[in-house]
């Protein structure tokens, strides 16, 4: 499995390779570590992981090209040098490592799709990316894509090998989940910590009610620094840093309330499902999230938490303000996620991934 990040772990591909695992599968991450903080080599729950350490920050845009192209070379002389069935690759960057592959190699491929393509850094160049991102579709013997919109990529000839995966989470990790009572309203973020903007305006709009608010902003990223630092300045919320797969319970456990909001000019976003609005539905937690994306309608549809936006100053007091005043209202939206969230746990879909052994390796003798 290749992976562009240093898998501390990566959440999606950690389930992914555990499933794997489960079947009898031998599994190696091959992935690029570039702080160069994390073992080189270890074994996670049979899960063998060869970290390359080469020096590159997130978030700087092409400014990582040499470092990627450096990891790229690696990485290819790795999978030229070692043998496999499958070829699992995160993303368009690994899947253009395995296109460089030696051609000779027994095994397939596998293309993750984690996001959509035609936005972000790439947005300028979508011409070029869209028809690239369906060449390398056709490539792959298998698909995975976790938001319908991404079955752009598909033709006629390529949709049979299209595998649902959203980005659901583990029952296990909430099945003991009990709500801890506390006398104040707790606001949480949880997840990679990237949206600075959206997050002072989170700790600025609730700062009228420090007395009765808690805002916990859980995780890390390339805004963890600032938005600590924020908090300190402010005297006023907590930020917590990185946390573990296995802490995903408790932290939800002390959530009242969750705030999962991006940008809006991120195309993605708009588009865009996070795990963590997953999470929340698993852990029958209400959620603030930004208006005029899909999740605002889905929101919206079960009624199940609040829609923003952050463009207008004052939204989120307003919902502070109102749960504070009003103790029915959180225990309503509670009920309304109880009634849906059986449908968004990851053992109902991780099965989905069954195709390939069915396919490939029973045959194979894999």
């Amino acid at each position: 499995m290749l992976l562009t990040n240093g898998f501390e772990p990566d959440v999606r591909i950690y389930k992914q390779a555990i499933h794997f695992v489960r079947r009898g599968c031998s599994v190696t991450i091959f992935c690029w570590d570039r702080s160069g903080d994390l073992p080189m080599r270890e074994t996670i729950d049979g899960i063998n992981v060869y970290r390359c350490q080469i020096a590159s920050e997130y978030g700087t845009g092409f400014r990582q090209l040499p470092a990627f192209f450096r990891f790229m070379v690696t990485c290819i002389n790795y999978v030229n040098t070692n043998s496999w069935d499958i070829l699992h690759c995160s993303d368009m960057d690994t899947m253009l490592i395995a296109f460089f592959r030696r051609q000779a190699q027994r095994g397939i491929w596998i293309f993750d799709m984690h996001e959509f393509y035609d936005s972000g850094t790439l947005s300028m160049l979508r011409f070029v990316v869209n028809p690239l991102v369906k060449f390398l579709c056709n490539k792959a013997a298998y698909v995975i894509y976790l938001n319908e919109l991404q079955l752009a990529y598909a033709t006629k000839r390529t949709l049979a090998r299209f595998i649902y995966l959203p980005n659901y989470p583990e029952l296990s990790k909430f099945a003991s989940i009990k709500q801890q009572l506390d006398n104040k309203l707790r606001i949480s973020y949880i997840g990679a910590v990237r949206q600075y903007s959206v997050l002072e305006i989170l700790l600025r709009e609730c700062y009228s009610f420090k007395d009765d608010v808690d805002v916990n902003i859980h995780g890390n990223g390339v805004d963890a620094h600032a938005v600590r630092e924020l908090t300190i300045k402010m005297e006023f919320g907590t930020s917590t840093g990185k946390f573990t797969h296995d802490d995903i319970g408790r932290l939800y456990a002390n959530t009242d309330l969750l705030f999962c909001v991006y940008d809006y000019n991120d195309r993605n976003a708009r588009r865009a499902y996070a795990t963590k609005l997953y999470e929340a539905i698993v852990a029958c937690c209400p959620v603030i999230v930004q208006s005029g994306t899909v999740m605002a309608d889905f929101v919206r549809e079960h009624n199940i938490g609040f829609c923003v936006n952050t463009n207008i100053p004052g939204e989120i007091t307003q919902i502070v303000s109102d749960c504070l005043q009003d103790s029915g209202i959180l225990p309503k939206l509670r009920g309304n996620i109880d009634r849906i969230n059986h449908n968004f746990a990851w053992e109902n879909v991780v099965s989905n991934l069954d195709v390939v052994f069915q396919k490939h390796l029973i045959h194979t003798g894999g």
